[in-house]
């Protein structure tokens, strides 16, 4: 199966019409799995045949629903932020979005006095767990974990999200081996302040008690942009485009490929990790970049 979101137009009111439907890959034949203007952001939820969606409700909140590509009408939420959110990834239980946090560092929530004028926007992940919504064993249900909503840059000088406005969705990934994604240091006084570079926090049950610090992925002679990070399905390897001078914007993206992502440490010079770069002179100058379903090409 696969799932694809597409818009039309009414010919005489010249609507706009957003539907999410389910295509059997085999057969072709295709249904409906949601319309309503306000679900957004449809993504697979791990492996199996459950999808994960965003819903924009009351007041700026954002809920999370869940439900089994094959009986869309078993939908339930699973979690509601008070906070709107700007784009979701997920891998197995581990939802991750964009979301405005305020100064202190918690999720923003409109009802707090002054919140509306503090904070910057964040990346917040947190954890799903199955329950028995009864006594049978089979009514089982996606709830947060204890630790609910944790902000990855607490405490860190990072800005991200970069793009305004925030749909963009190739900022950032997820997988078993923890988060990449892009971002600023605001702190930095050198020529590098400006620069984007791709950050990566190694997580491994994602409610770690002492959580460890971003990292930030240098690549030698490679001082230009970074842009869209993204895990192989095997999760241990990432892939992303960067630029090799910061000055000249005319400078073609080359595609790095970090293997052993787990192994990878920021202090660790780069010539020690199995890194991969496009040809110094190749022509071409790509905007994105994917894996295939095995996670051994682009």
């Amino acid at each position: 199966m696969a799932i694809y979101t597409f818009n039309t137009q009414t010919p005489r009111s010249h609507a706009n019409i957003t539907e999410t439907r389910i295509i059997d890959l085999l057969t072709g034949t295709s249904t409906l799995f949601f319309n309503d203007p306000r679900d957004k952001e449809v993504k697979w939820l791990g492996k199996g045949g459950l999808v994960l969606w965003l819903k924009d409700v009351d007041f700026g909140a954002t809920e999370f629903w869940i439900a089994d590509a094959e009986d869309a009408g078993q939908k339930y939420v699973t979690l509601k932020t008070s906070s709107k959110r700007a784009s979701v990834a997920s891998s197995y239980t581990q939802p991750l979005w964009l979301a405005r946090n305020m100064a202190n560092g918690s999720l923003y929530n409109p009802d707090v006095e002054g919140s509306t004028s503090e904070g910057h926007n964040s990346i917040w992940f947190t954890t799903l767990r199955k329950k028995a919504m009864s006594n049978s064993t089979t009514d089982l249900k996606y709830i947060t974990s204890p630790t609910r909503f944790v902000n990855a840059l607490r405490g860190t000088s990072l800005k991200t999200p970069l793009h305004s406005p925030f749909e963009q969705l190739n900022d950032f990934d997820i997988s078993t081996s923890g988060i990449v994604f892009l971002a600023k240091d605001q702190t930095s006084s050198t020529a590098q302040s400006a620069n984007v570079n791709v950050c990566y926090i190694p997580l491994k049950t994602f409610t770690e008690i002492s959580r460890p610090r971003p990292q930030i992925i240098k690549i030698k002679s490679f001082e230009g942009q970074s842009s869209n990070p993204v895990f192989s399905p095997s999760d241990n390897s990432v892939a992303f485009l960067k630029k090799r001078d910061l000055a000249d914007m005319n400078d073609m993206n080359r595609v790095i490929v970090f293997n052993n992502m787990r192994d990878f440490r920021a202090h660790m010079a780069i010539d020690d990790m199995p890194t991969q770069k496009s040809e110094k002179d190749w022509h071409l100058s790509p905007y994105s970049v994917a894996w295939n379903e095995n996670g051994k090409e682009l």
